[in-house]
């Protein structure tokens, strides 16, 4: 019997025991759910650390929308429990919830914080009084004195609801100038100047406004109070029917509304919440180097490829030091983590930075650079690093991302190895890379106390694969990234996702002449692309199909194989060197530079496949440090125009096989162009104003431009079909004035014209609307009126209708003397002088940048020694400042 009892009390404990567990899992599901619930009501749908600049956009973007709209919720509230009706029900309603949003921004403000927003201090404690004091009124008890406070509360509310309207829609306006002007690289969104003010008056009224009630409350006759309660005694109950009314009707809609949200859910978000993990681990660059045995690591800022080509090369060289090297883009990476590369063992970080437009960092640069500037509290002490620039002395920032990068780590504490590289584009890029490295290593060698291995054999990164049996659907035919990106179009379009505009006009320019000057413009309806007036278009163009199928012959290969290049670092991020599978001809087609002189190190890697010893020693010897090699490369590659086929043509044994030459041609890339329309005029259109590239070699060979051909032969219709052309928008710093009645000076000769085409629709635009518009002056340069004074009509057009109010044209040739813009600069020295000093005029000066701009900033120096009776010195500084004001903007090419 007692056996049996105990039997059954076990039984009961265990039901128990289990039933417990069962109701704990159950409480803890559940309290899980709420709080998912209420994080995504309060943080949003995003993780707290956001990973990249897309994401901390997106997010603060969400953060305007969730502001905006409930700021509009706030106000009809307010207006409801002000001007309709007088329930305290109603009223705590509207209090609880101005508690639960300011709370909310309080804390979207504080994720935004840490990821880089400059929000002020002073905008989040405005948040911080509000909740606090609608908490007060939330909580008071209800009586003469809540009803005191009452109505100037509300009245306090719908001003601050409707002033953050306006706030919204202004800020809202700010944010779209600034993505318009390609500026958005920094989280600091604050508008100052209309909410500074605004904001800060808002936080200190309603406390003073609080406290001078209470001050007059405690002056109040006795009697009054006296006689106020029995009335307030004799009122409804706190609950009437219309109260009951009303809050059923307001939880059964925030029940509609979260079970309506719930349907989408479930899938997507598992989705979402899978992909940090992989992203995390990806971004850490020092667990990559410390789980491959790596220990060099070569960071490149590249915007057309160069830079990056550099980073490859140095990294392969580390192998030939007994050391383990890998390059890497900065945007992909943690750049924080430069402070623990101390951990590795002999570890060096090498930077190989290009400078864009006006000094400007690179767009996979730009990340980095702004982590640079903002933490000063950085320490990099265990640091090693060395630098190589790359950019052109035809520009007036010469190398400056190089030159800051490498100033900027050395004040952070970083141990610079070697010193910084200095490559001009201008000259032999080339060979200033060479000479730099060559110096280079030995001094690695000799910090690290390290010896060449002598190893000079080449080192292959990727390894081919053939398909002989693989469904074409899957195989690359020209696409940049998302394979039949091209057959279905998705945007947003960009670099990796270009959009397919359609041709719709291509007709030439120019009159006469040997030259070709062309006029394309390409539609862009349903791409919901937008530009502006200034802006680049970058186009990818196609090798010309002769050159593909020539160095098919020469290299005697089948061309439409399919094949894979696969790199044999199984943890870099670049898994292939091009779009694969695809096939040779693809390759060879849509992603490989073979019109361009290859560079040394391809010439150094191909030597090994010349039978002929003599052919093996002059590429080893171009390839080499040597002034010997230097001189026979400039002359031999550079000076003849050589390009990969020239070389093969002219060196019967050289052939390598064509996986090798594959791997080694640098990247075809996008060229850009200025756009030569407003799209304040053309919404749907872009205009590109081009000149065809074409001249005759040393060798006798016709060389032609890869883009400029390839855009000539878009014919509108071609064999029935429409021709298109692959393309994105870059944002410009190239920018019309703000205020349209500022002047601006445009100069622009040649194809150079092409951006102010666009500035002269667009201020013709703003005439036709009724607006004023400030004085427009053109100063144009062409070789013959002739034969190439191109868009004359619509010049001459737009002086009589007075949108121009000056057009000056140089006609270099059409005189014996000379005659350029600069010249008529000069010539119109005192209508110059006071547009620019006395009336804040804007100066543009797009074209050559090697002569022309420096001449035209010549012009400008001369003309302020001379009329501003300045000093050299000083009419240069004079000339910089406009610069540095944004008054003097550059869109120019070498």
């Amino acid at each position: 019997m007692y056996l049996q009892k105990l039997d059954e009390i076990s039984k009961l404990q265990n039901n128990c025991s289990s039933s417990i567990v069962s109701q704990q899992k159950r409480l803890k599901e559940m309290s899980q759910l709420v709080k998912n619930l209420y994080l995504r009501l309060v943080l949003g749908n995003v993780n707290v650390t956001l990973l990249s600049k897309q994401s901390k956009f997106a997010y603060k973007d969400e953060y305007e929308k969730f502001k905006l709209y409930l700021t509009v919720i706030l106000l009809i509230f307010s207006f409801i429990c002000y001007f309709v009706v007088s329930y305290r029900f109603l009223d705590a309603i509207l209090n609880f919830l101005l508690v639960w949003y300011y709370c909310t921004l309080t804390i979207r403000e504080s994720i935004l914080i840490t990821n880089g927003s400059r929000i002020k201090g002073w905008w989040v404690f405005h948040h911080y009084v509000s909740a606090f004091l609608s908490g007060v009124m939330l909580t008071w008890p209800d009586g003469n004195l809540y009803k005191a406070f009452r109505n100037q509360f509300l009245a306090y509310s719908l001003y601050q609801s409707f002033v953050q309207c306006l706030q919204c829609y202004y800020q809202s306006g700010c944010l779209y100038r600034l993505r318009s002007l390609g500026e958005r690289h920094n989280m600091d969104l604050t508008v100052e100047g209309f909410q500074s003010w605004m904001w800060k008056g808002l936080t200190f009224l309603l406390p003073f406004l609080f406290f001078g009630h209470s001050f007059n409350l405690t002056d109040m006759d006795p009697e009054t109070t006296a006689h106020t309660e029995p009335g307030a005694a004799e009122e409804e109950p706190l609950f009437s029917n219309l109260d009951l009314f009303l809050f059923s009707l307001i939880v059964g809609l925030v029940v509609y509304w979260f079970m309506s949200r719930k349907k989408p859910e479930p899938i997507p978000e598992f989705k979402k919440l899978d992909t940090p993990t992989p992203t995390t681990r990806e971004t850490s660059f020092i667990k990559k180097m410390k789980k491959t045995g790596k220990n060099i690591i070569v960071f490149y800022g590249s915007q057309t490829g160069t830079a990056e080509e550099f980073a490859n090369r140095l990294s392969k060289d580390a192998q030939r030091y007994g050391m383990k090297g890998m390059s890497a883009d900065p945007e992909e990476y943690d750049m924080g983590e430069l402070s623990h590369l101390s951990e590795i063992n002999n570890s060096l970080a090498i930077f190989c930075m290009a400078t864009y437009g006006e000094g400007d960092p690179t767009d996979n640069a730009q990340d980095f650079y702004d982590w640079l500037q903002e933490n000063d509290d950085e320490n990099l002490s265990g640091l090693n690093y060395t630098v190589f620039a790359l950019g052109n002395k035809t520009y007036e920032h010469y190398n400056a991302m190089g030159k800051y990068v490498d100033k900027r780590l050395e004040e952070l504490g970083a141990t610079r190895i070697y010193d910084l590289g200095m490559g001009d584009d201008d000259g032999n890029l080339e060979e200033d890379f060479i000479s730099w490295r060559e110096q280079f290593w030995p001094a690695v060698c000799e910090h690290f106390g390290v010896e060449a291995l002598g190893d000079d054999s080449s080192i292959r990164q990727y390894e081919l694969k053939e398909h002989t049996d693989i469904n074409m659907n899957k195989v690359y035919t020209g696409e940049i990234g998302r394979l039949k990106s091209f057959e279905v179009q998705k945007p947003p379009f960009d670099s990796k996702n270009p959009f397919l505009a359609t041709v719709t006009l291509n007709r030439k320019l120019n009159k006469g002449g040997d030259r070709h000057l062309m006029h394309l413009e390409l539609d862009i309806t349903g791409s919901k692309i937008r530009y502006e007036s200034g802006d680049h278009v970058a186009v990818f163009p196609t090798n010309d199909s002769a050159l593909v199928n020539k160095l098919g012959q020469v290299l005697g290969v089948d061309l439409d194989v399919v094949i894979s290049l696969k790199n044999l670092d199984e943890e870099s991020n670049k898994k292939h060197p091009f779009p694969c599978p695809t096939t040779y001809r693809t390759a060879l087609t849509h992603y490989l530079d073979i019109t361009h002189s290859p560079r040394t190190n391809v010439l150094y890697e191909l030597a090994q496949y010349a039978s002929d010893p003599k052919d093996q020693e002059n590429m080893r010897k171009m390839a080499s440090s040597s002034p010997e090699g230097k001189a026979l490369y400039q002359s031999w590659v550079l000076d003849a125009s050589r390009n990969i086929l020239s070389i093969l043509e002219d060196m019967p044994s050289l052939r390598p096989p064509i996986d090798h030459l594959c791997e080694l041609l640098p990247r075809l890339q996008a060229r850009y162009y200025s756009i030569a329309s407003s799209s304040k005029v053309h919404p749907n259109s872009i205009h590109i104003c081009a000149v065809v590239v074409e001249y005759k070699t040393k060798t006798g060979r016709i060389n032609k431009g890869v883009a400029t051909n390839w855009l000539k032969n878009k014919l509108v219709t071609d064999n029935g079909h429409k021709s298109t052309v692959p393309m994105y928008i870059r944002k410009s710093q190239f920018r019309l004035p703000f205020k349209a009645t500022m002047p601006v000076i445009m100069i622009g000769p040649g194809t150079g014209i092409a951006p102010f085409m666009g500035f002269i629709q667009e201020r013709a635009w703003l005439k036709q609307q009724g607006k004023e518009v400030g004085e427009t002056v053109m100063f144009f340069g062409c070789r013959y009126k002739s034969e190439d004074y191109i868009y004359q009509e619509e010049l001459e057009e737009a002086e009589r209708n007075e949108v121009l109010t000056q057009l000056s044209v140089a006609f270099s040739r059409d005189q014996e003397e000379k005659v350029y813009v600069q010249h008529l600069l000069k010539k119109n020295k005192e209508k110059i002088w006071k547009l620019i000093h006395s009336d804040n005029a804007h100066i543009y000066v797009c074209g050559d940048a090697k002569n022309m701009a420096k001449d035209v900033q010549t012009s400008f120096h001369e003309i302020a020694e001379e009329l501003g009776g300045m000093t050299r010195t000083q009419a240069t500084d004079y000339i910089k400042k406009l610069m540095t004001k944004g008054r003097y903007s550059q869109d120019v090419w070498s």
